[in-house]
């Protein structure tokens, strides 16, 4: 299970992101945030999971560049939902424990995809072998199999609309020295439509995303959360550890935090709607997603998901 969790968020975050292999094996969990978008996106907030990418081999300068996903209107498709799917089974179930955000050094090198152990990179030979056994279980026949998804998101956002422009700024194959310098230059047409949304703002809405997960619900996924909370509070008031705060000033930690705490969130929604279709998921044998709190929300989820229809505002 926890291979399958992995090389789907590898396979993911390659079709999505356009990361080349090496990419999505250097990512740290300190390269990862959240980025809220204005309303204007669509009736659902809109939420962009981004990822910070300092090097690789289109990187030639070190320089920071960024890319980002949209949650998808299939949870079985979604970035961000594959992600939480992937640190609830690190945190709740395989015993790893959880980044201590006392210091830079503490939590900075702990990877997305970790190896034989959490600061050590998914290896080449080893992502290749479970890129070639999924891609063989589905009867995929492929030259450069790491390479894949990278290539398959651009064949698949211009088959549906998306700029050249977008698409060479989603794969970072051409940046201008004002996207390097000043912006985060995020390619959001090229999200919208790879999410499976129109081109244009104003059509965000996931059907699914509509009940507010309780938070008797959302305090049980990594309860740690909680810990670290005001100790961020007391840091902004240049409180060191023995304060009750941090020893470092952190922005990559709060937006961190930031973003675990929207992935509570995320993951118990789409885990309601995915529940009939895969049963036998061994999330389902965890706390929260058993009980009859969950048992309550989830069917709530999947009602107003099957009765929903899209706003007027989109008619």
């Amino acid at each position: 299970m926890p291979q399958n969790l992995r090389i789907r968020v590898d396979l993911l975050f390659g079709y999505y992101y356009l990361l080349r292999g090496e990419n999505r094996r250097k990512m740290e969990l300190a390269d990862l945030s959240l980025l809220d978008y204005p309303s204007s996106e669509g009736p659902t907030p809109c939420g962009c999971l981004v990822t910070l990418l300092r090097d690789g081999k289109l990187n030639k300068t070190a320089k920071k560049e960024f890319m980002g996903a949209l949650r998808h209107k299939d949870p079985l498709l979604c970035t961000q939902g594959s992600l939480a799917q992937l640190f609830f089974w690190r945190w709740h179930v395989a015993g790893e424990s959880p980044p201590s955000f006392r210091r830079r050094q503490d939590w900075y090198r702990i990877k997305v995809l970790v190896g034989r152990d959490r600061e050590q990179e998914l290896s080449y030979p080893t992502q290749l072998q479970e890129t070639w056994r999924i891609f063989g279980a589905a009867g995929l026949v492929a030259s450069k199999k790491t390479h894949l998804p990278r290539r398959v998101g651009a064949q698949d956002a211009e088959t549906h609309g998306t700029s050249l422009a977008q698409i060479s700024q989603a794969g970072r194959w051409n940046q201008s020295v004002l996207c390097q310098a000043y912006l985060t230059h995020l390619p959001r047409q090229f999200m919208r439509i790879i999410a499976g949304f129109s081109a244009s703002p104003g059509d965000y809405f996931l059907a699914h995303a509509a009940n507010e997960p309780p938070y008797v619900l959302q305090k049980q996924l990594w309860p740690w959360i909680k810990e670290w909370e005001p100790r961020f509070e007391a840091r902004a008031r240049q409180q060191c550890w023995a304060e009750g705060g941090l020893d470092d000033d952190d922005l990559a930690a709060n937006g961190f935090l930031k973003l675990i705490q929207r992935l509570r969130i995320v993951l118990l929604q789409d885990l309601a709607i995915l529940q009939p279709r895969y049963p036998s998921l061994p999330f389902f044998t965890y706390a929260p997603f058993n009980g009859s709190e969950w048992d309550e929300f989830a069917v709530a989820v999947r009602s107003d998901a099957a009765e929903a229809t899209e706003p007027l505002s989109l008619l």
